[in-house]
Order: structure tokens, then sequence, then C-alpha cells
């Protein structure tokens, strides 16, 4: 039976593909309304939700040592996960925010089933995991809510939903996971092949203490931005974020692996801590700047992991992972992608900066397909 990541990682590309091009069906004047929304219920909705999970639904039986995904359960996920596809382009925004509800309570009773039959634990850094499921439930709620009612409810919803629900999975997964493919932590782990460097044996009370903290500092810094102060908000969880990064994952550290994949988690790593701190520091163009982070972060980071989980559980040549052309491009391209976006506000024309970044992006997403969009659909020896 196919691994979850088989199903989930092309249905994710093509929310991508889809969240990105209605830019460039703007620019050419093919759709009549304004994009904005919709791109970002693609793409951190659709694409980013979609991926991971892909990929929680294959590690979490790895590294809590239980059984995997059953053909149901990864069914009725992929089923929902169509019926996101095909809401996002409903004029009632009721439907797509009911599905996104359903998708993750699924994620959450998936996950709760497995942690809790198992004899190992999570590391530390998990509890911003659960901050982020905490966070988008109660964001999709509350959209749900002002969809159902017609009314404006709290605006930090979206906050919560588009900056704060990737940030705490990023940040929780890859506390653990970046520092050991660029080979900068400090603890001798198991390796992710056999299974995971997340198991413990013993429970880490003051590291769940210490990451509580954190993830109770950026759950603040969310309605101190939208309530209080814009820039106030902003610092507080750029800061965290950057002790985190500094602390946690040593990004001071050029990567002890010639590989592309340690450059490009490297590099996706700096561009958290930069599109953090360029919101704060130029809030009148907060949201050009956010996309240093969704860019260079959210996107490079999802396609450098996802190179990982299939080259891992494909068993294909690791060697994809050190000189892969194919890896190349695709960072070139997003960071083109990356400046292009930025440098927007400041162009000519605004409408064809967005659908050349968009453009880039897709570039970069078809240059990672060219090679690895077949591994991820057969694995080696199964052909």
């Amino acid at each position: 039976m196919r691994d979850t990541y088989q199903w989930f990682f092309p249905l994710g590309i093509v929310f991508g593909v889809l969240g990105v091009g209605v830019w460039i069906l703007f620019w050419l004047q093919k759709i009549h309304f304004y994009p904005s929304p919709l791109h970002s219920e693609l793409m951190i909705g659709g694409f980013f939700l979609t991926v991971a999970i892909g990929f929680l639904m294959t590690a979490i039986p790895r590294f809590t040592n239980t059984h995997s995904a059953s053909f149901m359960e990864i069914g009725v996920a992929f089923l929902i996960a169509l019926f996101l596809l095909v809401s996002a382009f409903l004029a009632n925004r009721f439907w797509f925010y009911l599905v996104l509800f359903l998708e993750i309570l699924l994620l959450v009773r998936f996950a709760v089933s497995r942690f809790f039959r198992s004899l190992l634990h999570p590391p530390p850094s998990f509890v911003l995991v659960g901050f982020g499921i905490f966070l988008v439930l109660l964001a999709t709620f509350l959209l749900l809510l002002q969809a159902l009612l017609d009314q404006p409810l709290a605006f930090f919803s979206q906050q919560f939903l588009w900056h704060g629900f990737p940030l705490f999975l990023i940040l929780g997964i890859g506390t653990r996971l970046i520092p050991f493919i660029l080979g900068t932590t400090p603890k001798v782990v198991t390796p992710l092949q056999a299974p995971t460097p997340f198991s413990t044996s013993s429970l880490d009370k003051k590291g769940i203490l210490r990451f509580g903290i954190y993830g109770l500092l950026i759950l603040l810094s969310f309605p101190l931005e939208t309530s209080v102060s814009l820039v106030a908000g902003k610092i507080l969880r750029a800061g965290v974020v950057t002790f985190i990064l500094f602390t946690h994952w040593r990004i001071y550290l050029l990567p002890r692996t010639k590989a592309i994949l340690g450059w490009a988690l490297w590099i996706s790593a700096w561009m958290l801590v930069v599109g953090s701190w360029l919101p704060a520091l130029l809030p009148t163009y907060a949201v050009h700047a956010a996309h240093i982070y969704f860019i260079g972060t959210v996107s490079l980071m999802i396609f450098a992991v996802a190179t990982r989980v299939v080259v891992s559980h494909g068993k294909h040549d690791s060697s994809l992972e050190i000189r892969s052309k194919a890896l190349l491009a695709m960072l070139i391209f997003f960071v083109l992608a990356l400046v292009i976006r930025f440098t927007a506000p400041w162009s000519g024309n605004y409408f064809s900066h967005l659908a050349f970044a968009s453009f880039f992006w897709l570039a970069a997403v078809f240059s990672w397909s060219v090679v690895f969009l077949k591994k991820v659909l057969i694995k080696k020896g199964l052909s």
C-alpha cells in the first residue's frame, strides 16, 4: 500500500500551482476578481496543510513506533482534501472552512491515537506543534462562524491561520529535524531513516516548559499585533523566533553537509529570521516583507523536507540530496521569486511583478517535480 505522502504531496503541489497561478491569470485579465483571499486560502489551507498531512501521517507512526495509516484513514483524509480543493472555488466561504475544520480534526484524531499507544515521547519542541493545531482549530472555527453569520469576528483569526499555524509547525518539527539534517545538532540522535530522530524514552519536563513559554509568547504576539501595537507584536514574535533558531537550530553554524539539500534548508532557516524581522522594521510593507517567509521559508522548506522524505522512505539514491541539479534549480528559482515578490511595491507595475514572481515559483516547483515527482509516486524496487 502507498504511504500517505505519496497521495498528499502531489495533491499539495496542485493546491500550490493553483494558489500561485491565480496571480498570473489576474495579470492576464483571465479572472476579474481580486485573488488575494483565494491565494491565501489555497496556499496555507491547501498547499501547506496538505503537504503537512502527508508528512505527519507518514512520520507519526514511525516515531511513535505504532502502526502505519490504514487504507481507510488515508482514503478518508484524501477525500476530504479533494473536497477542500473543490470548496476553495465556491462563492460561499462557509464550505471551505467547514471542510478545513474537519480535515484538522481528522489529523488530530490520527495523531492522538498514535501518541496514546506509544511508549515513546516526542521531543519538547512538539509542544509548538500543539500550539499550531490549537491555533488552526480556533482560527478555522472563528472564520467558519464569520462565514455563517456574515459578520466580521476577531481579525487575529486570519493571522492565526495564515501566519501562526505554519510558523508553529515549522518551529515544532524543524527544531529537531533541521539541525539533524544540517549536522549542527549538539546531540547524537537516531537517524531519520531508522526511523527518526524524534522519539525519546524519557520525558523532558524542563524542555516542555521552555517550549511552552516560547509558544505562549508567540501566541500572545498576535493579539498584541492586531489590538495594541502592530510593531510590538511583530518584534516580540521575531525575537522569539530568532532566539529559537540561534539557540536550538544553531543556524549561525554553516551546514556540515555539502548537500544542496542542506544548504537549501539553511537558507530557508535564515529566511525565517529575515522574514520575521523585516515586517516589524518595515510595517508599511509588512505584507510584502512577509513573503520572504512564505516563499523563502515555507515553500523552500516544504520542498527540501519533501526531498528527504521521498529519498528516505522511497529508498532512492541519497546522492539526489547532494548534487541534484533539480534541487539547485529549485533553490535558484525560489530565491528569484522571493526577490521579485518583495520588490513588487517599488516596481513600475505591481501586478506584473506578482505574475513574474508567480512564474518563478512555478518554475521552482516544475524543476523539483521533473526529477522527484515520479519518485514520490514510485518507490525503488516497486515500479
